[in-house]
């Protein structure tokens, strides 16, 4: 407090009740126009704790006057925006700046009627220090009119005003949506509906928590269509493995047995992946794709190999084949490297 030789009482209106109800233009600046705003406001909404937030900050504006004097106190009041946070803030941005550009402060104390008011300290700091925020807090008699009264004015404040409207409301009309739609699920597939959807959101909050979803989303903007294959491709494996199970009441071997099923599927479905995300890759860099190449060679062949490996375990194929199989599969990979090691050899000397 000892470097502060100059201060600014600032009076914050988040909501822009001020502009919305009075038409009030901000900011305003000096105690006598604070005044006048606080008085027309009062006069129009007596129950309204704005009006009692701006008598408080001339209030404490009085009391610094005495200690700092009438030429080292300044008090004015900004409002923000009814539409959102993001203008809000912007513009009680440019309504400090206006009132440091007239009165350069050293320090601000925040008067403010409730927490949404006080969202805005981050934003001043960025300017000025704050030295103390100051909460204006109505007294009131708690009989039970009383209470009936505030309840009914803050429900009716939930309900109407943008900001708060997509929480009381839209969160429950969200949950009734949700609600609804679990009603259509049959009993017998609820079970495996509900495991499914714990799993997702466990899944989704520890990797969350491990920071994995920072280079997930890295990935998405830097390989749109890879990002978006990547999830449709998933949704149709996770539909084949449900029908399977639920609709074709198959058993859960039948998924990994020999044949067209979810293994060979999966290494089919990464191969497309590996391939679209190279092609992605080479329009955006003009790198030459060589270990998604690779790697395209390696992936799908494999998993053909791992469901025939599961095939000759429980003696639905002959040992010769798998052994033909991987002879033909390393031979395959073998002579994609030397391409490929050939290929680079020669566009690095070309």
């Amino acid at each position: 407090m000892s470097n502060v030789s100059k201060l600014l009482v600032l009076c914050v209106d988040i909501d822009d009740d001020v502009g919305d109800r009075l038409g009030a233009k901000t900011p305003v600046i000096g105690r006598e126009n604070v005044l006048k705003v606080a008085m027309d406001y009062i006069l129009k909404y007596p129950d309204d704790s704005d009006a009692n937030a701006i008598f408080g900050a001339i209030q404490l504006y009085d009391s610094m006057v005495s200690s700092f004097g009438k030429e080292n106190v300044e008090v004015a009041l900004v409002a923000g925006s009814s539409r959102n946070e993001v203008m809000a803030n912007i513009k009680i941005l440019r309504e400090v700046e206006e009132i440091l550009s007239r009165f350069n402060a050293d320090g601000v104390i925040l008067v403010s009627d409730g927490p949404s008011d006080e969202a805005a300290a981050e934003i001043i700091r960025t300017r000025r220090p704050i030295i103390s925020i100051k909460r204006i807090v109505v007294k009131q008699t708690r009989g039970f009119e009383e209470v009936a009264v505030l309840t009914r004015y803050y429900i009716l404040k939930a309900i109407m005003e943008p900001q708060l409207r997509r929480y009381t409301v839209g969160l429950p009309a969200l949950l009734m949506l949700i609600y609804a739609a679990w009603l259509f699920i049959p009993q017998t597939v609820r079970g495996i509906a509900s495991s499914v959807l714990l799993i997702s959101i466990g899944a989704g909050l520890l990797g969350f928590a491990l920071d994995v979803h920072k280079p997930i989303i890295q990935f998405a903007k830097s390989y749109e269509i890879t990002f978006f294959v990547s999830i449709v491709s998933s949704f149709l494996l996770s539909l084949y493995v449900s029908i399977n199970l639920l609709v074709l009441h198959l058993s859960p071997a039948s998924l990994i047995s020999p044949g067209f099923t979810f293994i060979n599927a999966l290494g089919f479905v990464l191969g497309i992946i590996v391939a679209i995300n190279a092609v992605e890759l080479y329009s955006k860099t003009h790198r030459f794709p060589y270990g998604h190449i690779a790697g395209i060679s390696m992936i799908s062949p494999l998993f053909i190999l791992i469901s025939l490996a599961y095939g000759f375990i429980n003696g639905l194929i002959q040992l010769n084949l798998i052994l033909a199989y991987m002879l033909i599969y390393f031979a395959t990979n073998l002579a994609v490297l030397l391409t490929l090691v050939e290929i680079r050899r020669r566009r690095r000397y070309s």
